[in-house]
């Protein structure tokens, strides 16, 4: 059966090849600046008014060729429409799928708008056909490392290669066998008595002491040294193998799976329902965790509930100059403008005034320079 054909029987059947489709032209051309003339084999509308492309293809031969027709559709589509990429479906048809699966499930992958394949069986007469819908393979996406890391310090070498065996029968058990661990060696020269004198003089300062009032209760301490760390961190995970990791503690299961189905979605939260919501409605536990400055297992969710979200950006620095700017969405680093982090944090303040002034008003009266004294009070 020649394409003509193929493309002809489609044409009469287009629904059969998905419900909603109603057919607007075969052949159809599209003008474009680069490239050759480009004619989509069925051109259509769907049932949300989008641009449907039909590419179809009848061969092994022939269906390599479909992605790269495909993209070029698709550019001079929106190009001559002034069509953006959510208003665009393409359709890949083809009744031979032996080497069109895996470039096309990578295509799957990166297109920045709707796709879909579909296999297409004719008839022994080329009276009829059937479509169903082809699978994309699962598709390796690269290391990506996730955004929080560990970091832990060791007195001596034995005791960071206890650390690293520790840290990897760790992430052997939760199934975990992408990550990266590395090790650092910083020796400290300085004697007992100067690291005993430099550490009485941060406490000193942090508690607003006179520092002669510690050494008679610190006087026998030696400050250990702590000149081996690694440096530990895992390869970003969906959240279903993520549960499925913490699956064997029931309680932690649970509370997971409902952090994710109750993400918050809508505007920010008042500091009251904040500090309710992840401190028991205690402020001193809010101030406990500015004081410790650590990381807590709870701050994106916290951070969307402030009405913010996190985000990554990357700049690429080419002979001292910023030659590209990226932000990471679905796990892929895509082109933007350049990014100014103040001026975005001014624009959530400006947005959230009265939210960032109760903040500050109300942990003010607790700052101590380098920490924050915390009072059982409540909001």
């Amino acid at each position: 059966m020649k394409e003509s054909a193929l493309c002809d029987l489609i044409a009469q059947k287009i629904s059969q090849l998905k419900p909603g489709l109603t057919l607007l032209q075969k052949e159809q051309y599209i003008p474009g600046e680069h490239g050759t003339k480009s004619f989509i084999d069925l051109y259509a509308r769907d049932e949300k008014g989008r641009h449907v492309l039909i590419e179809l293809k009848r061969s092994n031969t022939a269906a390599r060729q479909a992605l790269h027709e495909v993209s070029k559709y698709v550019e001079q589509v929106k190009q001559h429409f002034g069509a953006k990429d959510s208003e665009i479906f393409a359709i890949i048809a083809s009744t031979e799928w032996g080497e069109l699966l895996l470039p096309f499930s990578r295509f799957c992958e990166d297109a920045g708008f709707s796709i879909e394949g579909i296999q297409i069986d004719v008839t022994e007469d080329h009276s009829d056909c059937q479509a169903r819908p082809i699978s994309p393979l699962a598709t390796i996406r690269g290391r990506l490392i996730a955004p929080w890391h560990h970091i832990y310090w060791y007195t001596d070498k034995d005791a960071l290669q206890r650390g690293i065996a520790a840290i990897e029968g760790a992430y052997s058990a939760k199934g975990i066998d992408d990550y990266v661990i590395v090790s650092f060696y910083l020796p400290d020269p300085s004697p007992p008595e100067e690291r005993r004198a430099a550490l009485l003089s941060e406490v000193a300062n942090m508690l607003k002491v006179p520092q002669a009032s510690l050494f008679a209760s610190l006087a026998s301490f030696s400050p250990p040294t702590y000149e081996y760390m690694a440096y530990a961190a895992v390869q970003m995970l969906p959240d279903e193998t993520c549960l499925q990791i913490i699956s064997c503690d029931e309680a932690l299961f649970e509370e997971a799976q409902n952090a994710i189905l109750l993400m918050p979605k809508g505007p920010a939260l008042t500091f009251s329902q904040l500090i309710k919501k992840y401190y028991h409605g205690s402020l001193a536990a809010l101030l406990e965790t500015v004081t410790w400055g650590g990381r807590d297992e709870r701050d994106s969710y916290l951070v969307e509930d402030l009405g913010a979200q996190y985000q990554s950006y990357r700049f690429d620095i080419l002979h001292g100059t910023a030659t590209g700017f990226f932000t990471l969405q679905d796990a892929k680093w895509r082109p933007c403008g350049p990014v100014a982090l103040p001026v975005l944090f001014q624009i959530y303040a400006e947005k959230n005034q009265s939210l960032v002034r109760e903040i500050l008003e109300t942990i003010k009266p607790h700052d101590r320079g380098t920490f924050f004294e915390c009072h059982p009070a409540n909001p």
